[in-house]
C-alpha cells in the first residue's frame, strides 16, 4: 500500500488524524484512523501533574472511491467522537 494523505483535525473532545493509503492490490482506498483525547495537547502548568493523552483503538475503512471513503470516516468520527469541529484535507 502506498500512502497517499493524511487528514486531521478535532472534535470538541478528540483530536484525530487519517492515514489514508492507496491498495495497490485491490486499487482500493484504505483509511487508517486514529484518535485522542483531549483535543489538544494539554498544557502543562510547572509543578502539577502531567496530564496524558489518551489514544483510542486504531479503526480501519476501506472503499473504492476516495471521495466516498473521506465522507464514510467523517460519519465514523462523528459517531465515535461528536461533531468535527475542524477538518484538514491535505
Amino acid at each position: 500500500m502506498n500512502k497517499i494523505a493524511t487528514w486531521n483535525g478535532m472534535t470538541q473532545t478528540h483530536g484525530f488524524f487519517i492515514d489514508v493509503f492507496r491498495d495497490t492490490a485491490t486499487g482500493g482506498f484504505v483509511a487508517q484512523i486514529h484518535t485522542s483525547s483531549p483535543a489538544l495537547v494539554p498544557r502543562h502548568v510547572p509543578g502539577t501533574p502531567i496530564q496524558m493523552m489518551d489514544f483510542d483503538e486504531q479503526d480501519e475503512m476501506r472503499h473504492e472511491e476516495l471521495d466516498q471513503l473521506r465522507e464514510l470516516t467523517k460519519q465514523r468520527i462523528i459517531s465515535r467522537c461528536g461533531k468535527i469541529l475542524q477538518f484538514i484535507d491535505n
